[in-house]
């Protein structure tokens, strides 16, 4: 297991795709919270770490109410927000959560989502990640970014590792959300690369 002490800084970032959750409460209320994989993953890693390392997040998000509310969150959690980007022709994505029994089905509405995005400006990835210790991604990340984003994020996260970034990889395969297999393993070979 790698040690926190191990990483060239105590940053911990991660990079992805943060939505709008609603989940349901009982008849017909619903809670609305926020949630994401790789967003999950770096609450957790903020509440555990604590002060012994600087744990941010990475996405692109709208100005609309929804996404000032994200931004509020991941600060009330003590994570650094810092480095999210504004999109002002988009907003976030949502999904909304049914149950049948105890077993939960997802609705997506992320055709408009600002984090699909995130990577289009290698510049900007760029710099979202740079000094930090630790980063990581997920495959939903990948799926969602597209073929240039994904080109950006991978050019990115080889030159962070080169400079001592650890690079993190949560496959997390979603087969709905590629063209198809193919695509999915080449990009999966390609981020391999770079952890």
């Amino acid at each position: 297991m790698l040690h926190i002490r191990q990483w060239r800084s105590r940053s911990v970032f991660g990079i992805g795709e943060a939505m709008v959750e609603f989940a349901p409460l009982g008849g017909d209320t619903y809670r609305r919270g926020f949630a994401g994989d790789t967003l999950n993953t770096c609450w957790h890693m903020a509440q555990i770490l604590g002060k012994h390392a600087h744990v941010g997040y990475f996405t692109k998000v709208g100005v609309d109410s929804f996404s000032d509310q994200l931004v509020a969150f991941i600060e009330a959690s003590q994570m650094d927000a810092g480095r999210i980007v504004r999109d002002p022709e988009r907003q976030l994505g949502l999904y909304v959560i049914s149950l049948t029994g105890a077993e939960r089905h997802f609705t997506y509405w992320r055709e408009l989502s600002a984090a699909r995005h995130m990577a289009d400006d290698l510049a900007c990835i760029t710099e979202a990640i740079r000094d930090c210790g630790l980063i990581h991604v997920s495959g939903i990340t990948l799926a969602v970014i597209g073929d240039r984003g994904r080109r950006h994020l991978l050019e990115a996260l080889a030159q962070a590792r080169s400079a001592g970034a650890v690079v993190s990889f949560d496959p997390n395969v979603r087969l709905r959300l590629w063209r198809d297999a193919a695509e999915l393993r080449a990009a999966t070979q390609d981020m391999l690369k770079v952890v």
